[in-house]
């Protein structure tokens, strides 16, 4: 059996790196066909050695990044003076029909209310090297889960079966077996990935 898989465009996600990030990030770029970098992960993206698709810079960095990435051409440069070079990231990715995001940055709590605008038109994901955060934006989320692991939950009035609450969003699950999480309103269920 080949290990070639063929991929639809837009049906792998796309990875959107946002701040400085170690090596760790290699893992997700495995099957990513798109990736874009924002200013302030250049330096990273250089450093790291991983070649950006798309690059998102204020107007006043356009000569900088273009000397930066020069040998990495061909790469698509966005430049905007808009201070929220996620939104204009995410924007992209709508005029691209593409499904998926997983959103690289240091703290992904910090990001929940920024990129949940774009939860109609995307999944989305926000992670760092510890912990991948999912935008569930259905009413219900359902998943086998080993009993004893630990999961984060974030968001209001929410219901659970198979789980134990061990403090503000910290939950342990106590069945080998589905868990149902719900609420009336979207909420982020975080998983570790260690």
């Amino acid at each position: 059996m080949s290990s070639h898989h063929f991929v639809k465009e837009g049906q792998e996600p796309a990875v959107v790196l946002v701040e400085p990030f170690s090596d760790a990030v290699a893992a997700v770029l495995e099957w990513s066909p798109l990736v874009i970098g924002l200013y302030g992960a250049i330096d990273s993206i250089l450093i790291n050695g991983l070649k950006a698709d798309v690059v998102i810079t204020p107007q006043s960095a356009r000569e900088e990044v273009i000397k930066k990435l020069q040998h990495q051409f061909p790469i698509t440069f966005l430049h905007t003076d808009q201070s929220d070079q996620l939104h204009t990231a995410l924007q992209y990715l709508q005029t691209l029909k593409q499904y998926a995001v997983m959103i690289w940055v240091n703290d992904p709590v910090s990001y929940f209310d920024r990129v949940a605008l774009f939860q109609n038109k995307l999944a989305i994901s926000v992670m760092n090297a510890s912990m991948k955060w999912s935008l569930i934006k259905s009413e219900r989320f359902t998943k086998w889960f080993a009993s004893g692991e630990n999961l984060k939950l974030h968001g209001s009035n929410l219901v659970y079966e198979g789980l134990a609450k061990i403090d503000k969003e910290t939950y342990r699950v106590n069945i080998t077996g589905p868990v149902s999480i719900s609420s009336d309103q979207h909420f982020w269920i975080g998983e570790s990935l260690k």
